[in-house]
């Protein structure tokens, strides 16, 4: 398992290298879409709110879904009915 972990290949370090500046970013963004209008710019807070977090959704949409292949769920499912969790 740790030589799995340790070899990573070339994309796998460019998508955590790229994700560590992207993932800040983009809450960054969604923030400031958020505050800046209602507070600057008299917008409804309703609305903003609404779209800085559809700019937070397209911007990352992994943690809207789930982070695992659908194939491990009943795997995990049926490792805890076990007593493995």
């Amino acid at each position: 398992m740790e030589e799995a972990t340790a070899s990573r290949g070339r994309t796998q370090r460019f998508i955590e290298r790229f994700s560590t500046v992207w993932t800040p970013g983009a809450m960054a963004a969604s923030l400031l879409v958020i505050l800046v209008p209602p507070l600057f710019l008299g917008g409804e807070w309703g609305t903003w709110l609404y779209r800085g977090l559809a700019l937070l959704l397209v911007a990352c949409p992994a943690p809207s879904s789930s982070p695992c292949p659908p194939r491990w769920r009943p795997a995990s499912r049926r490792a805890r009915g076990t007593g493995c969790w």
